[in-house]
């Protein structure tokens, strides 16, 4: 009740306008295309908005070897009406079952692949899980969701266990190429807090001040000048950015990239645009942010790295998630809908962007389509709907995006204190 309250306060600056301008763009790498040995043994690297789920191919590297560090408990012959009952509405996705179907059975023994499970918080689930990450499992602490490696065996198997809801294959997948002018100069670009008259507010006072931001994107740059401190001030010990994490290679053989740092400039301008407060002011300054990493170097991300930063930001007691993200609903991708309807349930304010497919209806992407997400567009400087910016209906019927923003040309930081004028719904 505190944090709705304090929503109230922050008066319609905070609530409305200052949460149009830092939803999503979706992101591809610079770099040239991938090659899917190279990103693990899971399914090729797909693009979100280019294949149904059902279609896709998957593929799996033959030589993972099985970890022997968690365990299953079966159920006893006691239980298994019960269990068989209360399974029966649990759910496998399409993805998981596409590949189960597509592979050899005398292979499945040998295949591991990485899980999204989801159990009934209500009952307790014969899966004995290891709260160890050494075990090969993670647990999320609001969420009843657990992530696991594990052979094709074993995962056919959860689904007879009590109290599981879904097992999904957790989705490495490619994010929508952003547009940008490679530009360090105003001229022709339009930072967003001028674009909306935000300055005038912020004479007023009304600078976002002690509201706690978390972006969950590609890193924030924390040395930058505009990002780096409250007041502008290099000799004061202030920062602006009060936590941060990295869920990248959030995986189970104790190799985790624990680099938070911005290795390709989406998520600093993202951050920019939200609260820099130097040559460049956001459009709150006084605001705090909190740095959750959660795209890799090429600016792809599995769908358990980012339900997990979801997670963080909402037990660090963030007011405003802002996810640059946004991929093509799936039975996978609604686990993201829902850790957004859950985090808003919890006080906090969830924001991302319609994605960048327009101009065709039905066409806004996930975690956007989430009932309780502030979905954004992008406008233009004549205050138009962009061409390129996602239009409603969601598939669930859903009539978004909720509001426009500023999207086009939008001036911000970027990682080794530069500037640059990127296009996008997240802007």
């Amino acid at each position: 009740m505190q944090k709705i309250k304090m929503f109230v306060k922050v008066s319609y600056f905070l609530a409305v306008i200052l949460l149009l301008c830092f939803p999503m763009f979706s992101l591809v790498p610079a770099s040239p295309t991938i090659n899917p040995k190279e990103v693990g043994n899971l399914e090729e690297p797909i693009d979100s908005f280019s294949a149904t789920t059902t279609s896709r191919k998957n593929t799996m590297d033959n030589n993972q070897e099985v970890s022997d560090k968690y365990y299953f408990i079966s159920p006893t012959e006691k239980h298994q009406e019960s269990i068989k009952e209360e399974n029966s509405k649990a759910i496998m996705s399409e993805s998981l079952l596409s590949l189960l179907s597509t592979t050899p059975k005398d292979q499945w023994e040998e295949k591991t692949v990485r899980l999204i499970v989801v159990y009934d918080k209500k009952v307790s689930p014969t899966l004995r899980f290891s709260s160890n990450s050494m075990y090969g499992v993670k647990m999320l602490k609001s969420l009843p969701i657990v992530y696991i490696k594990a052979t094709l065996n074993e995962a056919q198997r959860l689904m007879t266990l009590r109290g599981i809801k879904g097992v999904y294959l957790d989705r490495y997948i490619q994010f929508i190429d952003p547009s940008w002018k490679n530009t360090e100069s105003m001229t022709e670009t339009y930072p967003s807090e001028a674009y909306i008259g935000a300055r005038y507010l912020q004479k007023l006072g009304i600078n976002g001040s002690g509201i706690k931001i978390a972006i969950i994107d590609t890193g924030i740059d924390k040395t930058h000048p505009d990002l780096d401190d409250m007041d502008n001030d290099p000799s004061t010990n202030d920062p602006k950015i009060i936590a941060e994490q990295s869920f990248v290679d959030f995986d189970f053989d104790g190799t985790n990239d624990t680099d938070d740092s911005d290795q390709v400039g989406h998520g600093t301008h993202c951050a920019g645009i939200a609260a820099a407060n130097g040559l460049l002011k956001g459009v709150a300054p006084g605001a705090y942010l909190m740095n959750a990493r959660a795209l890799d170097a090429r600016g792809w991300a599995y769908v358990s790295w980012v339900v997990n930063a979801i997670d963080w930001a909402v037990n660090n007691g963030a007011d405003i998630i802002s996810m640059s993200i946004g991929w093509a609903p799936s039975d996978v991708i609604a686990l993201l809908n829902e850790a957004s309807n859950n985090a808003w349930e919890r006080g906090t304010m969830v924001v991302v962007a319609a994605g960048n497919s327009g101009p065709s209806l039905t066409t806004i992407s996930s975690p956007g389509m989430a009932s309780r997400a502030l979905t954004v567009g992008a406008s233009n400087i004549l205050n138009l709907t962009t061409n390129w910016s996602s239009r409603g209906p969601s598939t669930n019927n859903v009539i978004d995006p909720d509001v426009l923003a500023p999207g086009e040309d939008i001036f911000s930081t970027v990682p080794q204190n530069g500037y640059k004028a990127y296009s996008g719904t997240s802007m």
